[in-house]
């Protein structure tokens, strides 16, 4: 499924890849530690690099 996001398909699917890849992360990590910073923490870091379009 295709949506108009003002990035070329192949950077739009690079950056989502990115975007759950550091998630999933993230979650694994507060999982282990019991902690939620790594979720913050990566929800700071993407919504820069989505609002940048990178």
């Amino acid at each position: 499924m295709a949506f108009m996001s003002g990035l070329p398909q192949v950077q739009a699917a690079a950056l989502a890849c990115t975007v759950l890849s550091t998630l999933e992360g993230a979650e694994l990590l507060s999982r282990v530690t019991s902690d939620d910073a790594p979720l913050r923490l990566a929800a700071e870091h993407l919504a820069v690099l989505v609002r940048a379009g990178l």
